[in-house]
């Protein structure tokens, strides 16, 4: 008879088809991990190997326990698992349970999709625990001579919250790594006290920059002279006066739709809020000082004799890269 644990056949020794292993669960166990069964169990091939084996599995789990490291066999297994995952792997996880939680933004979802498959390109195929400080100082410097300021700060942020998520515990105290390696200064932002009126090449240059199925939104915020991303997003059919010039923004930040508290309200410039108010001030904005007038109706093209004169600013389109 066994000093500890027990190996048994099952379903029963008339009938038998694989070898059963099992011993008690410790009781400090269930303090610290909830819910653990009674007993920990794991079962082994119908063969003399099997039976060995399955010693040798009790014998290790005594072992642990009298050493004070004991953990659930579900721990021990999932370790297993993610001993040689690699970065595109945990990536691939990380995005799938961000994406089944439903708690984030499609948007939000969408562009860690995105920036996880750029980050992979350069840490897809590295075993995740291999990846160290250094590795994340040459990619820094790569990104600092190859991409914007933005576009650095970027790829930086979404790395170190992947590896912070490789990090953290999740409810049993298991984490894919031990400690995130990454400690790179992420460059500030980078704020200018006054922001310049954005010329009808740089407008071109953002519309151009951004996403396909998102391009619309600067269209729309160039035809009506000066919308808010928030007023862009918040546009319905009933805002398009086919009368006028351009769209009326009635879901903006001072609409009874969109009614916010005075102490949170951002206020848009006065310029910006009496050209989206009065028909008669658009006719003067999209006026340039010679009498030419651009065709702001649809968006189609920028007149450069009215780049300046134009109230548009890089500030509305805050979410592009290509104004960084």
């Amino acid at each position: 008879m066994r000093r500890f644990g027990k190996i048994v056949v099952k379903p029963n020794k008339s009938n038998p088809k694989y070898i059963e292993a099992s011993y008690p669960t410790p009781v400090d166990a269930f303090g610290q991990w909830p819910g653990l069964a009674a007993r920990q169990t794991t079962t082994f091939p119908l063969t003399p190997e099997g039976r060995d084996d399955a010693a040798a599995w009790l014998s290790a789990a005594r072992k642990r326990i009298d050493a004070g490291v004991w953990q659930p066999e579900r721990i021990i297994r999932r370790r297993e698992r993610e001993k040689g995952m690699t970065f595109a792997e945990f990536v691939d996880k990380w995005n799938r349970v961000r994406l089944e939680s439903g708690v984030l933004h499609e948007g939000t979802t969408r562009l860690s999709e995105y920036y996880g498959r750029i980050l992979c390109r350069r840490f897809g195929h590295m075993v995740l625990d291999r990846i160290g400080p250094k590795d994340i100082e040459a990619y820094d410097q790569e990104l600092a001579a190859e991409t914007t300021d933005h576009e650095r700060r970027v790829r930086l942020l979404y790395l170190r919250q992947i590896l912070a998520a490789a990090a953290k515990p999740d409810a049993d105290g298991h984490s894919v790594i031990k400690r995130s390696p990454f400690d790179v200064r992420i460059p500030p932002v980078r704020r200018r006290s006054e922001t310049e009126p954005a010329t009808a090449e740089e407008l071109r240059v953002i519309h151009d920059s951004m996403p396909r199925h998102l391009r619309l939104a600067i269209t729309l915020a160039i035809a009506a002279g000066g919308l808010r991303i928030g007023e862009v997003c918040g546009l319905q059919r009933q805002d398009i006066d086919r009368s006028i010039a351009a769209p009326s923004p009635s879901a903006g930040p001072d609409s009874p739709r969109n009614a916010r508290s005075p102490a949170t309200r951002r206020r848009r410039p006065a310029d910006a809020r009496s050209h989206c108010r009065n028909p008669s001030s658009r006719k003067s904005k999209h006026t340039s000082t010679d009498g030419s007038r651009t065709n702001r109706t649809h968006g189609s093209s920028v007149d450069e004799s009215a780049s300046s004169t134009t109230e548009i600013r890089r500030s509305h389109y805050r979410a592009c890269a290509a104004t960084s």
